[in-house]
């Protein structure tokens, strides 16, 4: 689910098919002679819009399903709803606290920049993501990713706008579209990073537990709000995986897997690693090996999780 104020994160849109209309600093009391794409998917889906500003319509080429949404704000609130192809509402969303259409943002040393919203698109990342995620539901609320633009060719002040609600509280948080990772975390929460070289940790509420150097990448698997189990998947054998403390920086042991047979010399092996069971502080993993003649091996191993013990067998 659940991977620059704060400078955390953002990302290269998957190819999207977006109709938008920047209506965000216009009046809605009287419609206009021809409507757009997007009013006129207001009109036929919603009605009566005109409580709707910064209105977007938005549909993705990679959705199999032919899903679209229609985005704003609506009544000084975030909302979208989710419709499927034939045009029957999936979800609806509405944020609890109030959204202006002008952002105020602090750039620090008593700098400030307005950013005015003219459209409101789910954001969703596959390359530096665990999974493409834009609405994630946890146990207290649910985390919502929106990208910002104040035109619609995704200039380079694009904002991500993250909302954490928890026990009926909201809290924001907003990014410079810019090259960031967010992840799905421990208990619901998410890393994020603007550069992936500093990573910002929030839990399900929107709060900032600790900021890290240490990089993450898409092949952590956390184990607490701090540690992460990794591994050197680099596709080349050996392998190593290994235990890290992120909001310290410190290493809590490495292990190099070793395979329960031998391997030539020459063989040049790469591998690729799949978890297959994690449901213990034992975890199994099973390793296909390929030589460089084209020779097929595989094994599993286990890994002790808290003292790095390894065993490995065909």
């Amino acid at each position: 689910m659940f991977m620059k104020t704060l400078k955390p994160f953002v990302i290269t849109l998957l190819v999207v098919l977006v109709a938008i209309l920047t209506s965000c600093s216009k009046s809605n009391n009287e419609p206009p002679v021809q409507l757009s794409e997007t009013d006129m998917m207001f009109a036929k889906y919603i009605g009566n819009y005109s409580n709707i500003t910064c209105r977007t319509y938005f549909t993705s080429a990679d959705d199999k399903e032919h899903n679209f949404y229609l985005l704003g704000i609506k009544n000084k609130h975030l909302w979208f709803s989710l419709f499927d192809s034939n045009g029957t509402l999936k979800q609806t969303w509405e944020d609890i606290e109030e959204t202006d259409s002008v952002l105020k943002m602090d750039r620090g040393y008593g700098e400030y920049e307005t950013f005015h919203i003219e459209s409101i698109c789910p954001y969703s990342y596959t390359n530096k993501t665990i999974a493409p995620f834009f609405y994630t539901k946890t146990d207290t609320g649910n985390i919502i990713f929106f990208h910002l633009s104040e035109n619609p060719y995704y200039s380079s002040q694009d904002l991500i706008y993250t909302v954490f609600t928890s026990n009926n509280k909201s809290k924001h948080v907003i990014s410079i579209y810019d090259d960031t990772y967010i992840y799905e975390w421990y208990n619901n929460s998410v890393l994020m990073s603007p550069n992936a070289t500093t990573f910002y940790c929030y839990s399900q509420s929107g709060d900032m537990l600790y900021t890290t150097e240490r990089y993450v990448s898409h092949y952590y698997v956390p184990v607490s709000y701090e540690e992460g189990i990794g591994a050197y998947n680099d596709s080349y054998w050996p392998m190593k995986i290994f235990r890290n403390n992120l909001k310290t920086g410190n290493n809590v042991w490495t292990t190099e897997c070793k395979a329960p047979f031998d391997i030539p010399t020459d063989a040049n092996p790469k591998y690729t690693s799949t978890l297959l069971d994690k449901s213990t502080d034992v975890w199994k993993y099973k390793v296909n090996m390929v030589y460089y003649d084209g020779t097929k091996k595989e094994f599993t191993f286990t890994i002790n999780i808290n003292t790095g013990e390894y065993k490995a067998s065909v």
